[in-house]
């Protein structure tokens, strides 16, 4: 009888423990389960490098026009493109300096015109250097930050590269990065003329520079 007391308590053991590995089996499916569920329904993280800005000019470029096609020229009240006019401005970016840019209105409604910028922040060394080119666009018009139009002023978007140059004055070393500018702006009928760069290097990240030029 004791033998058999031995067996049947042997029996209860095993089976004890076998539901026991079910159960375990079954809380670590369930745990699994809960953890992708979560995973799932989880609200997407921001991007590492997210768009600073939510001018996008890249949507506009359709406006630039291939050098066979023909510009529509301005008319009064906007400015009349009777001659060249020449553009420089200071560059900002959050209030601080960063450069001069020069833009040129040629007579044909045609734009182009460079950026550059250098300065130093703790170690290192940052200069940026652009070219671009674009047109003129008179079927845009202008709206202020009240949503009062303004006839007199001129639209333009331009496109072109720009390459920034980072270099580490305590090692020495430095590095290229290359990719697509773009500069918008406005100009008045007094040529005082205002806008942005936007530098992207894949059209998801974003910095936005802004310039404003003064009336001549």
């Amino acid at each position: 009888m004791k033998g058999k007391k031995n067996t049947f308590s042997a029996v209860k053991f095993r089976r004890g423990f076998a539901g026991l590995v079910v159960l375990m089996s079954v809380a670590i499916i369930m745990l699994l389960m809960a953890i992708q569920m979560k995973a799932f329904f989880k609200t997407p993280l921001e991007p590492a490098t997210p768009i600073v800005d939510i001018n996008r000019p890249w949507l506009e470029r359709d406006k630039i026009l291939d050098s066979d096609r023909l510009i529509s020229l301005p008319e009064a009240p906007k400015p009349e493109l009777s001659k060249p006019i020449q553009i420089t401005a200071d560059v900002r970016r959050e209030e601080k300096p960063r450069g001069k840019i020069t833009v040129e209105f040629a007579t044909s409604g045609e734009v182009s015109g460079n950026w550059k910028c250098s300065y130093a922040y703790q170690d290192r060394q940052y200069s940026y250097t652009a070219d671009f080119k674009g047109n003129i666009d008179i079927e845009d018009t202008y709206v202020d930050q009240n949503d009062n139009e303004d006839e007199s002023q001129l639209f333009f978007i331009t496109r072109g590269s720009y390459t920034k140059t980072i270099a580490n004055q305590s090692t020495g070393v430095s590095s290229d990065t290359e990719g697509c500018v773009y500069v918008t702006g406005w100009l008045g009928p007094d040529h005082s003329a205002h806008g942005r760069i936007t530098i992207t290097t894949d059209e998801i990240w974003s910095a936005v520079y802004t310039w404003n030029a003064e009336a001549k």
